[in-house]
């Protein structure tokens, strides 16, 4: 009896490690490189910042080093997606994902629309695999940011004559 109790603990930690390792190979580090025909493209861990109807929205820093430059040019995307959650392995799946906004230093509006179609077309049709864990940790984030914002002021101060 007590062997048999021995065999399920040992089994019951087995499989919780398990689903803890499948979390953290679900998470990559970051940042991720991806050669492009223009150059290196390397994306900074996201942020999330709005999580509604299985849809994340947010943003990512990321540098460009083009071909024969010799620093890279650093700018910042939104981007938004479908969710897919597996609470089982602790894991999330990021697909169908659209960037839907670009910033680069001195760039105008026409090149910014056109890096985010070329975004869009780099981001993998697989999907991105999320811990779930660390995808709760950055929305718990977003949100005490938003609540500790909520009740600033930002009317001009009131000037006074002389």
């Amino acid at each position: 009896m007590r062997r048999r109790i021995m065999q399920r603990v040992y089994l019951a930690l087995g499989l919780s490690l398990l689903a803890v390792a499948t979390a953290a190979a679900a998470d990559a580090t970051w940042p991720r490189e991806i050669g492009t025909e223009m150059g290196v493209l390397t994306v900074y861990q996201p942020q999330p910042e709005k999580f509604e109807n299985n849809v994340l929205e947010g943003r990512a820093a990321c540098s460009m080093l083009k071909k024969g430059a010799s620093a890279p040019i650093f700018g910042v995307f939104w981007f938004s997606g479908k969710v897919d959650v597996d609470r089982d392995a602790g894991t999330a799946l990021l697909r169908d994902i659209t960037v839907t906004h670009t910033r680069w230093p001195e760039s105008s509006k026409e090149n910014e629309e056109k890096m985010s179609v070329f975004l869009s077309s780099l981001m993998p049709k697989t999907g991105l695999p999320i811990s779930l864990e660390r995808l709760r940790a950055s929305l718990a984030t977003v949100e005490s940011e938003k609540k500790s914002v909520e009740g600033l002021k930002h009317d001009p101060p009131k000037i006074l004559g002389v």
